[in-house]
């Protein structure tokens, strides 16, 4: 079983963030059996993520993406995503009401830019974010898994943790793999 990451955001090419979000996740696929065949760390640019996308398609089952799902402006990565799999971007009331939840859960008023996650692409599965607010997303196609999570480290673990790793061993009948330390 093969698959690519793709890191998405400036931060992480001029030097101020370490990539420890590509790190993290080719450790847990290693642990079950995926081989992470190659990297692609990338700007926030429209291009740079198409293109991204098709070279990891082209010879991966697994893709998956961080970073760009937040509320900002340069939080483009949701949209390239839709667009690449011709998805339309449809308005969820019910993640704006979890994403409320959220910031009186912690006493705050929830900024009207957070309204923006609530749209998300009518062709993806929503995969759960507990600790922060944006959902990830889950594309089908082709027989290729692909996965969308925020670039927030915590947020990406959790969701790695509590359903990309089981999905991929149910869904591939993968098996932990076995290694030795030999000294």
């Amino acid at each position: 079983m093969k698959a690519a990451l793709i890191s998405i955001g400036n931060e992480l090419l001029n030097g101020r963030t370490v990539n420890s979000n590509a790190t993290f996740i080719g450790g847990k696929l290693f642990e079950i059996g995926v081989r992470v065949r190659e990297i692609f760390t990338i700007r926030d640019e429209p291009e740079s993520i198409t293109n991204a996308l098709t070279a990891a398609l082209a010879t991966n089952q697994i893709v998956l993406v961080t970073g760009g799902l937040g509320p900002t402006h340069d939080d483009i990565t949701k949209k390239v995503i839709a667009g690449y799999f011709d998805s339309k971007l449809i308005f969820d009331e019910s993640i704006v009401q979890r994403i409320e939840q959220k910031f009186r859960e912690r006493g705050m008023r929830m900024p009207e830019t957070n309204r923006e996650q609530g749209f998300v692409p009518e062709t993806a599965t929503l995969i759960d974010n507990p600790v922060g607010t944006a959902p990830g997303l889950h594309f089908r196609q082709n027989g290729s898994h692909i996965f969308a999570m925020p670039g927030v480290p915590r947020e990406m673990r959790a969701m790695v943790t509590d359903y990309i790793l089981p999905l991929l061993a149910r869904e591939f009948q993968l098996k932990p793999t076995e290694t030795r330390l030999f000294r």
